[in-house]
This record gives C-alpha cells, structure tokens and sequence, in this order.
C-alpha cells in the first residue's frame, strides 16, 4: 500500500491564547478604521456632488418668449442652438432657420469653445 501525504506529518492545535486574541481585535479595529475613513470619504463626496447639482439646479438661467427670440434671428451678434438629441432633431419638421443643432448626448463641454465668447448664445429645444 502506498504512504499516504500526511504521513509523518503531525498537526498540534492549541487554544487561542490571549496575545492571539489581542492581535486579531486589533486587525480587527484597523480593518474597521479603514472602512469607516472610507466611508467617510465616500459621504463627503457624495454630499459635495449633491450640493454641486443643487447649486446647479438652482441657477437662474434667463428665458424668452418666442417675441423676444423672433426679434434675435436676424442679430448677427446672437447664435441659437437647437440641443435636442439627434433622433428627435431629424424626426421634427420644425426647426428655427440658421439655428445649429448640437446633440447633447456628444460631448457638450466642447460647445464652450467652438463660438466666439463675445456671442450671445441662445439655447432651445422644444
């Protein structure tokens, strides 16, 4: 018959003593420590991201009556964009003329520098 893997191998257990102990509510708390700093920074975060969005949403953004836009239309110094998404732009049929269509869902942190800053622009979607 063949030997067997742990032959000759001799296992002791002993007791948890108390320095083992002491070392593990010690891992134990440090381990906590690191999840409760995280968390932490994780409710920061998410506080400051909240605060930001509501400033955000709070910002008086100036609006006009279709009068005040038509009296825009042939100002040379005044750009209107039609934001509405791509799909919903090609479906309609009304569309202001000379306005230009920026799609929201492409990356609109770009708007900013495509227009002289010394234009007015006047965003609508309807």
């Amino acid at each position: 018959m063949g030997h067997s893997p742990l032959a000759g191998i001799i296992i002791k257990f002993r007791p948890a003593g108390e320095r083992d102990i002491i070392s593990n509510l010690v891992k134990e708390r440090k381990m906590a420590a690191k999840h409760f700093w995280t968390i932490i920074a994780f409710l920061i975060v998410f506080a400051l991201t909240g605060c930001l969005q509501n400033l955000a949403l709070n910002t008086k953004v100036p609006r006009m009556t279709k009068e005040d836009l038509t009296s825009l239309l042939d100002n040379p110094e005044v750009i209107i964009l039609d934001v509405r998404i791509a799909d919903e732009w090609k479906r309609s049929d009304l569309k202001i003329k000379g306005a230009v269509h920026e799609d929201p869902e492409k990356d609109y942190r770009t708007w900013g520098s495509k227009y002289p800053k010394e234009k007015t622009l006047v965003f609508y979607c309807s």
